[in-house]
């Protein structure tokens, strides 16, 4: 996963370090905010500097700025980072809303680790190099 510069926007600290740890492992480059505001400032600065993340994983439901309001300036401003969005809160509005995306995808909490590394990997383009190991680990 050389090169694959992931963000990761998610105000619970325990599931968002877990998250960290899993993609650290398989080769990811995870760059963490802790909630929509410093998420968005991690985008901006991503453009600025011409370093464009992969991927922006990103729950919907945060204090302060949501992932719903993370979603609107991706809109905005015709950014088209596929994001997968992770969230406890699924119903039709949230995936309809989800939808006004290009390149975006739902995932509910819990899930394992293999549908999670499925759906990356589905995002990004790539096959897990893991070959399924920890299949049944929930994250």
């Amino acid at each position: 996963m050389k090169g694959k510069r992931i963000l990761l926007i998610e105000d619970e600290a325990l599931f968002r370090t877990a998250v960290r740890i899993v993609m650290t492992r398989r080769g990811y480059d995870v760059v963490e905010a802790g909630d929509g505001d410093e998420g968005m400032q991690c985008i901006i600065s991503s453009i600025l500097e011409d370093n464009p993340y992969s991927l922006i994983l990103l729950d919907l439901i945060m204090p302060k700025v949501s992932g719903i309001d993370v979603i609107e300036y991706l809109i905005e401003e015709k950014i088209e980072t596929p994001v997968l969005v992770i969230t406890s809160m699924l119903d039709f509005d949230i995936e309809f809303f989800c939808s006004r995306l290009k390149n975006i995808s739902v995932l509910q909490k819990p899930f394992s680790s293999k549908e999670f590394f499925r759906k990356l990997s589905e995002m990004l383009g790539t096959l897990s190099e893991s070959g399924g190991k920890h299949e049944q680990q929930n994250i």
